[in-house]
């Protein structure tokens, strides 16, 4: 889970979607100010499987620091004594359209393999609209 402002939204989205046999890494953007780290740190405080990942990037949206951000918390869950075996990344702005239940379901349905979806979107524009003029 990435934030960067409003940590209502994490507490929100933690309302949603927390199950205690769940693990939950929250990246707090290094943008964010200390008011809202220290909020974040006091929420995850209180679940012992929520945690914030101990490096901050500072995340720019469609640029290398997004992955960044999200390996930061996949290398610490990997650290971690708990036994996982999916990982969903969320954004601190977005809320999942599926109940757990559901997705518990589409997971045993995958049986192990990823859903993994990329774009060339900016490659593309950028090919498309780049003229080099003489």
């Amino acid at each position: 889970m990435l934030q960067f402002l409003l940590c209502v939204q994490v507490e929100r989205l933690l309302q949603l979607i927390y199950r205690p046999h769940n693990v939950y890494c929250i990246h707090a953007d290094a943008k964010s100010s200390a008011a809202v780290r220290n909020a974040i740190q006091a929420i995850s405080s209180c679940f012992s499987n929520v945690f914030v990942a101990s490096k901050s990037v500072d995340v720019h949206w469609a640029e290398f620091s997004l992955l960044e951000a999200e390996l930061i918390c996949l290398r610490e869950l990997f650290e971690r004594p708990e036994q996982w075996r999916y990982y969903v990344n969320v954004m601190g702005r977005e809320f999942p359209l599926r109940t757990n239940q559901e997705l518990v379901k589409i997971f045993k349905a995958y049986n192990g393999s990823n859903d993994v979806d990329g774009s060339i979107h900016r490659y593309v524009m950028h090919s498309l609209f780049s003229v080099t003029f003489f």
